[in-house]
């Protein structure tokens, strides 16, 4: 009876987290694709850009089906922001100011709060 509600618990968990969390590190992947595709002789990464924009789609697809599309784009929407704000944080080296790190902020809770 409790390995039913371990997986059950897992099952939930996969769905609400790490389903849309695998789908958006997709579209945020392609996003980082693109950029940089911009540089010279990098084009071929375009071709990366593309599959995981497809892979994130179907992604998408599956929890629209379980959620609804309005609770799925706010939680892809928040969650690819999020990524791509740490991704250009770390690996482009930008920075913040104080009101977008707020901004930033407020999103996180919204998503826990979306849920």
């Amino acid at each position: 009876m409790a390995w039913r509600i371990t997986v059950a618990k897992f099952s939930d968990l996969a769905e609400t987290w790490l389903v849309p969390l695998a789908g958006a590190l997709l579209f945020t992947v392609a996003n980082v694709c693109v950029k940089l595709s911009l540089g010279k002789d990098k084009q071929w990464l375009m071709f990366l850009a593309c599959a995981g924009s497809i892979g994130a789609f179907f992604l998408f697809r599956r929890v629209c089906m379980m959620k609804g599309l309005a609770v799925t784009e706010g939680v892809f929407g928040s969650l690819i922001t999020v990524l791509t704000v740490a991704i250009g944080l770390w690996i482009f080296k930008e920075s913040l100011t104080v009101k977008q790190m707020a901004g930033l902020g407020i999103i996180v809770v919204g998503l826990f709060l979306i849920q």
